[in-house]
């Protein structure tokens, strides 16, 4: 497993053979197995891919909300306005690397076109931060251990 440190600009520097976002105060984690690659890497989201429609995505919004349900409840909502097949299918709140985290199943689209999703939502210091693992619907079951033991190795 490769470890992914969310770190700021003043610790970038110190790891560039890492993959960083975020401000100098943050101090969020994630371990990604070796063979996934960057796709997509800003200063408040990276894509890690496997494979086509294989993704793991993570970013963070700065927010003034302060329980980690209303943030889930916020993005759930962007999500279904984006997408009006998105549904949450199931959500349970968990402690997460120190954090309180609304874990997530999820499903967007219809039939053969059908993504699942797997992840956590954590709200911590004015940020909400978003974990989403997706996987089409007849990858997802070989997916979905990679997926929690990489949700599982979420810290700050």
């Amino acid at each position: 497993m490769q470890k992914y440190l969310i770190l700021g600009a003043l610790l970038a520097a110190c790891l560039m053979s890492l993959p960083s976002f975020a401000a100098a105060e943050d101090t969020f984690s994630i371990q990604i197995p070796p063979d996934w690659r960057v796709k997509i890497h800003r200063a408040t989201r990276i894509i890690f891919e496997r494979e086509p429609g294989v993704v793991i995505d993570v970013w963070k919004i700065a927010s003034d909300i302060t329980v980690v349900e209303d943030a889930a409840e916020r993005v759930f909502k962007e999500w279904r306005l984006e997408s009006p097949t998105f549904k949450v299918l199931r959500s349970s709140t968990r402690e997460l690397g120190g954090v309180s985290s609304v874990h997530y199943h999820a499903q967007d689209g219809r039939g053969q076109d059908a993504t699942f999703c797997l992840g956590d939502i954590l709200l911590y210091d004015g940020r909400i931060y978003v974990v989403k693992c997706t996987a089409p619907l007849e990858k997802f079951e070989a997916y979905s251990p990679i997926f929690t033991n990489i949700l599982d190795s979420i810290h700050f």
